[in-house]
């Protein structure tokens, strides 16, 4: 298993290096389910999310790109009912540099537009419902 890890970290590390003119593709997706089992109030969580990434390298040293990510969970806590839902979409710079020919650091800097909202049920009745609207910068 730490074998393979290792080949995975250094895949990675290799993919970093890149050259001007190739494009970046990456990402992330999750799922993750919880369950607890109390005497009081057992609660059930579902969640997945999913964020793709894909840039261009214009220079050896920078990348411009887009990103996009999608979240969404439910939890159930007896006779009620909680929906998350969330999307982010953007743009992103990156700066690179190699510290030798397999391995270089980066910083990004990015900015975008997302939306965040939450409903509450009760017995199957809608009974609140929040969000975020708004603009970000990492």
């Amino acid at each position: 298993m730490k074998k393979m890890l290792l080949i995975l970290a250094l895949a990675m590390v290799s993919f970093a290096n890149a050259q001007k003119g190739t494009i970046l593709v990456g990402g992330n997706f999750s799922y993750n389910s919880e369950k607890n089992e109390r005497e009081i109030s057992p609660t059930k969580t579902d969640a997945l999310a999913f964020s793709p990434k894909v840039g261009y390298q214009f220079h050896e040293n920078w990348t411009v790109g887009a990103e996009l990510s999608l979240t969404y969970s439910k939890s159930s806590i007896e006779d009620g009912e909680g929906k998350y839902t969330a999307y982010k979409a953007g743009a992103f710079v990156r700066y690179t540099v190699p510290l030798n020919e397999s391995f270089s650091v980066f910083a990004d800097l990015g900015i975008g537009y997302q939306n965040q909202k939450n409903k509450y049920y009760d017995n199957g009745s809608l009974t609140s419902t929040n969000g975020v609207t708004g603009f970000t910068l990492v």
